[in-house]
């Protein structure tokens, strides 16, 4: 479920983030410090001069017309109207909405404030919100209209609307689009749009095989392409990176409705662009799902691992945690092989409101060997405000009162045509090995490691940096 998203989401997720609702940091350990914010003086600040940027490079990609945000954050007045709100917000670090530990990693989309930025809208909150000169304002930036991506070069919308009853819960649906494609298509950037994003909890979209139906979604083959979460709806890939689209494929779309005491329907397209040639690298996808716990009623603290052993050079793009109401914390370590260890994601307050995909603000080489550990902690306890039903014991399901635990990676690979032929002969020869010596699998799988971390050594190149989306 994970991609490379900008920054956006749904209405009522915002909306909770304003509330309030957040969740308790992790038991072990205190929340990373907030800037102090009181104890500097900040001289005299107006709007025009100060204000107006970290308004428009923080709060307008979702509080301006057709964002996602219940009220715009694109003038002065407005502003000044949402200042008490803001600063309640803003000293509580429920806004703007980011959850990453800053003890850890680099993000490109870091949606946070500086200290800096932070202790000089507090300030200049508290002196009163001082206009300035609005002419001498900067201009607000320039949002895309319908589409955050832009204009798709395509778009593939749902065959018919689908029908949702008013109340009660509903299993996982599926949808198949024809793409029609009569040759391989390269995407740079992928935006699902729900028909009705009142009833829409999330889409994720698989590239199927041609003429493939929805039963064919669940197949382990099919290529993860994008989705749409709460928190983030679109995919943009730095330059020379695209996913892949076979020619004849099916587009499957696993969707997720939640009934909101009124029938409805919902049609959702999914927009395409694509890349203006062949790029130098395939995106790819990979869960690290743990499927097997039991949460017990009433268990503030609850841990559940799950650890993957990466079996060839890749460069990471992204990491994202995946959990539902009584997710509490989660956190990517990276155990390298030649002994070292390090944290690259850590999110010790998770919010199911915002499921942020955490794009890393430089890719970054994970050696074949590595061991990746997602550790998770849930809170089942009556403490936890999102809580459905503290009574119940949890274990893994499809439904939101039902609980996930996934550690997402975006990564890359090299081309499927690039690998030296000597690599893929050697790597065929081991894989054909294993099937028939289950005794030496653990040698021959170490063979099959060694070679493919040669292999992608010599083919290893450097890529741009990812920008914010």
């Amino acid at each position: 479920m994970s991609w490379t998203l900008g920054v956006g989401g749904i209405g009522w997720a915002v909306a909770l983030g304003w509330l309030g609702m957040v969740h308790a940091t992790r038991a072990d350990e205190p929340a990373p410090p907030s800037p102090s914010t009181t104890t500097t003086t900040v001289a005299s600040l107006t709007y025009a001069n100060d204000i107006a940027p970290i308004v428009q490079a923080k709060c307008q990609t979702c509080h301006r017309t057709g964002g996602v945000a219940p009220f715009g954050l694109t003038s002065f007045a407005q502003v000044k109207r949402w200042s008490a709100m803001i600063a309640e917000v803003v000293e509580q670090g429920r806004m703007p909405p980011w959850h990453a530990n800053p003890a850890y990693g680099s993000f490109a989309n870091d949606r946070s404030l500086t200290a800096d930025q932070k202790r000089t809208l507090l300030s200049w909150i508290e002196q009163g919100c001082a206009p300035g000169d609005l002419d001498q304002a900067p201009p607000n930036p320039v949002f895309p209209g319908e589409w955050s991506i832009g204009t798709p070069d395509l778009v593939l919308t749902m065959p018919e609307p689908y029908k949702i009853k008013a109340n009660g819960t509903m299993p996982y649906q599926w949808a198949a689009i024809p793409t029609g494609f009569t040759e391989d298509r390269w995407i740079e950037s992928i935006e699902v749009k729900p028909g009705n994003k009142a009833v829409v909890h999330h889409v994720l979209v698989f590239v199927g095989r041609p003429g493939a139906l929805r039963d064919q979604g669940r197949d382990p083959t099919s290529r993860q392409l994008g989705g749409y979460v709460p928190g983030d709806v679109n995919i943009r890939f730095p330059e020379g990176v695209a996913k892949k689209i076979p020619a004849g494929s099916t587009l499957l779309l696993q969707l997720h409705y939640t009934p909101n005491g009124k029938a409805t329907t919902d049609q959702t397209s999914v927009g395409l662009i694509f890349a203006k040639q062949p790029p130098k690298y395939e995106a790819k996808t990979h869960g690290i799902f743990q499927t097997r716990f039991e949460i017990p009623p009433h268990a503030s603290n609850h841990e559940v691992v799950k650890t993957y052993r990466v079996p060839a050079d890749v460069k990471l793009l992204s990491l994202w945690p995946h959990m539902h109401l009584r997710g509490k914390d989660f956190r990517f370590t990276f155990r390298f092989p030649d002994g070292r260890e390090e944290i690259l994601l850590d999110v010790p307050s998770y919010d199911f409101a915002w499921q942020t995909v955490y794009q890393l603000k430089e890719p970054r080489l994970i050696p074949a060997g590595t061991v990746i550990e997602c550790v998770a902690h849930f809170d089942n306890s009556e403490n936890n405000p999102a809580n459905p039903d503290p009574n119940a014991t949890v274990r893994w399901g499809e439904q939101t009162d039902d609980e996930m635990m996934i550690g997402y990676l975006d990564y890359l690979l090299v081309r499927s045509d690039d690998p030296n032929p000597a690599d893929a002969d050697a790597n065929a020869q081991v894989r054909a090995e294993l099937p028939r010596n289950p005794e030496r699998r653990p040698q021959i799988r170490e063979r099959l490691l060694q070679r493919l971390a040669e292999g992608a050594r010599r083919r290893n190149a450097e890529i741009p940096a990812q920008s914010p989306r």
